[in-house]
């Protein structure tokens, strides 16, 4: 799931007990910022999927926790604040008043939604989205009274970090719920490894299509074998179909796991994996609501309103050319897919990776049908030396 990392780092934050050890740590902290980034971004995408899983007054209540949470957090700041020199600028030409203000006016504006049940998800995600957009604002430097105790730097942390957490798994909740609400009609319409067990159990046999499947179309099979690979760009194809993202002619076939399963749009995604390895940049990305493939690598999708999961025919009627499924590299592929008038042309690639991978071949028919050939046939055929290749 998209946001599965970030939820279990914060938990695993939260476990630990740690707290900063001085002002000048815990500034650094909450003031670390990643430009042009802003969870209220995300937001907006997740208010939708919370539209499709709750019903009008379902979900309220965790909404305000957040809110609550979140409220609490900037009164610690307030109290807390340097109120000396308040003219003094940041490293943004903002002073120390305007600072001061900003927390004053979000939290006016957040005390209008506290314990607000007669508001909508709507309005209460909007709340959201602008008090968490402050804390992803790169001018809003907070400086603290430099003679805080232990306590009250406890105090300011543990409250910063429980409305990040609370927001996670709020977040985490709904994703779950999604995949609750669509995974069976992908599970029993989507090919997978153990659909094929049960059509046969020959080496070499025919299944009727066309059928959906899960591929990711390969371009460079180098690429495949390369560790640097940290998610898999694949897609929902129907057999039926020869329209491919760049006309890629074979590719890893994969089941339906929601386990590997981090996003999916019915038109490309675009992404990009950035490497972490300060402490606080961590800290930044998770705070700013951008989803975090590891301890070390932060992911970047766009377009902003892709989903966890969508509903099958939904994502189908959605898709003009192709799709994308982004998977986890934890998937492993069941099989090697193959359209039946490139065999002869990548005839040498796709035998190479299924024999290094020890995968069965599917080789896609115009009729959208697949014969499958195991591996053990694969090796049979290529002790032949391609002779007589019947496929």
């Amino acid at each position: 799931m998209l946001y599965s990392v970030n939820t279990k780092i914060f938990n695993m934050i939260k476990n630990s007990k740690w707290i900063p050890s001085t002002v000048t740590s815990l500034e650094s902290l909450l003031n670390t910022k990643l430009p042009d980034i802003s969870i209220d971004l995300y937001l907006t995408a997740i208010s939708q999927w919370y539209e499709e899983v709750y019903t009008r007054q379902h979900g309220l209540k965790e909404l305000i926790r957040v809110i609550h949470a979140l409220l609490l957090y900037y009164q610690n700041v307030q109290m807390y604040l340097n109120e000396n020199n308040t003219n003094d600028s940041t490293d943004n030409d903002i002073t120390k008043q305007d600072i001061k203000e900003e927390l004053n006016d979000i939290i006016t504006f957040l005390k209008q939604f506290d314990n607000n049940f007669s508001s909508s998800a709507e309005d209460l995600f909007a709340a959201l989205a602008k008090g968490f957009s402050l804390i992803c604002k790169n001018s809003f430097q907070i400086d603290l009274k430099r003679d805080l105790t232990k306590k009250e730097i406890e105090i300011i942390y543990l409250s910063f970090l429980n409305s990040m957490t609370l927001m996670y798994d709020l977040i985490s909740s709904i994703e779950e719920k999604m995949f609750h609400l669509h995974q069976n009609a992908w599970k029993t319409r989507v090919l997978s490894e153990q659909k094929v067990k049960e059509f046969n159990t020959s080496s070499q046999f025919r299944i009727n299509g066309p059928q959906d499947v899960i591929v990711s179309f390969c371009e460079d099979i180098n690429r495949y074998s390369s560790s640097n690979q940290k998610i898999i760009s694949a897609s929902l194809h129907n057999t039926k179909s020869r329209i491919t993202f760049k006309d890629r002619r074979f590719g890893f076939m994969y089941n339906f796991n929601p386990e590997n399963i981090i996003a999916m749009c019915p038109d490309d995604i675009q992404s990009l994996n950035t490497s972490t390895t300060v402490y606080t940049e961590l800290l930044a990305t998770i705070f700013q609501g951008i989803p975090i493939h590891n301890l070390t690598q932060r992911m970047k999708l766009s377009p902003i309103d892709l989903k966890p999961i969508y509903n099958l025919d939904e994502f189908k009627e959605n898709t003009i050319l192709y799709n994308e499924i982004v998977l986890s590299e934890n998937a492993e592929p069941f099989g090697i897919f193959v359209f039946r008038e490139n065999l002869n042309s990548v005839k040498a690639k796709v035998f190479s990776l299924a024999v290094a991978n020890r995968l069965p071949l599917f080789v896609c028919n115009v009729d959208g049908s697949l014969n499958f050939v195991s591996y053990d046939k694969i090796l049979e055929i290529m002790d032949n030396s391609f002779e007589s290749i019947k496929i």
